[in-house]
């Protein structure tokens, strides 16, 4: 500040500037000091003329005249050329001449400091907007990506199922062919049947043939950008095509017949009882063609021979001609 106040009395035409800058408010507390300045300057007057002005001074006086011996001070320095309020004489006639300059007053406020929350990483980003990657709602929806979120659900599916089969033989205190007799007895609509036949079939082929599409990349072909779409849509349509023809595939009563429940001991046994004995049965009637068949053989063998015995012995008895 008190520089700022030199560079006002030396340079005249910068004033309305300074005072702005001494009239701004500081961003510090302190407490508010009265700052009188006073400067005095005593000089000797000669003959009781008063001090000479500075030329183009507007009152003010550019050097003044030693003082006489004895007095105060010295030579004083000059004032500013042009200065505002420069050095004025006494009024009485006497040789002091006395220049009062106030600074303007300097008001200070106190100001509350402002507690900024502390925030996480996380609740800065979100109130920024910016959301956290990976997000399904920042991709773009594409084949790709429908596909593999698929593939992830389709296993997950077909996991909770075996999983569901797997509890259910274990504390359930029915066996599977009860349940399905159980369902078999419920009065459903051949197409509420097929649709759930659908939907249990779709997650099984999906992941077999998104399987396959995915080794098949380890052999490194099917790489380029046109050819994963490509293949990405004939899966799609293999999927729904393989899907459709096992649910409109019909088991006929032969093959359920042979179906059998490996949770169920004594069908078991019983299957594996019948098996033996349709085998046996099977190996006995083999056994028995091949010995008719042997049979057959010999007559055939033995006719041959009598009939070729019987046509030497007529060759013999023919007369000699």
């Amino acid at each position: 500040m008190y520089a700022a106040r030199c560079v006002k009395r030396a340079l005249p035409r910068f004033a309305l500037h300074v005072h702005h800058i001494l009239g701004q408010k500081p961003l510090m507390k302190t407490r508010q000091m009265p700052m009188f300045y006073t400067f005095r300057y005593l000089g000797a007057k000669d003959g009781g003329k008063p001090p000479v002005a500075a030329a183009g001074g507007g009152g003010g006086v550019g050097k003044e005249p030693a003082a006489p011996a004895g007095g105060g001070g010295g030579k004083e320095p000059a004032a500013p050329a042009g200065g505002g309020g420069g050095m004025q004489p006494a009024p009485d006639g006497g040789g002091a001449a006395v220049v009062e300059m106030t600074p303007p007053a300097v008001i200070l406020k106190i100001i509350k400091a402002r507690i900024v929350p502390e925030l996480s990483y996380d609740d800065r980003n979100m109130r920024l907007g910016r959301v956290m990657s990976p997000a399904l709602t920042i991709y773009k929806k594409q084949l790709t990506s429908v596909l593999s979120i698929l593939l992830r659900m389709s296993g997950f599916a077909l996991t909770l199922f075996v999983w569901g089969l797997g509890l259910t033989g274990l504390f359930s205190k029915r066996t599977l062919a009860e349940w399905a007799e159980k369902v078999n007895e419920c009065d459903v609509r051949r197409n509420v049947v097929s649709g759930m036949k659908f939907v249990m079939i779709f997650p099984f082929v999906y992941h077999v043939v998104a399987g396959t599409r995915h080794l098949i990349w380890h052999l490194d072909v099917f790489l380029t950008k046109p050819q994963i779409y490509a293949t990405g849509y004939l899966a799609v349509v293999l999927t729904f095509v393989l899907a459709g023809g096992l649910t409109m595939l019909n088991v006929g009563e032969e093959v359920k017949k042979d179906v059998v429940d490996m949770t169920d001991e004594k069908q078991y046994k019983q299957k594996k009882a019948e098996e033996k004995k349709k085998a046996e049965e099977e190996a006995k009637a083999k056994a028995k063609m091949e010995a008719e068949k042997k049979a057959q053989e010999k007559a055939l063998a033995k006719e041959q021979k009598k009939a070729q015995a019987k046509e030497a012995d007529g060759k013999a008895k023919e007369p000699p001609k």
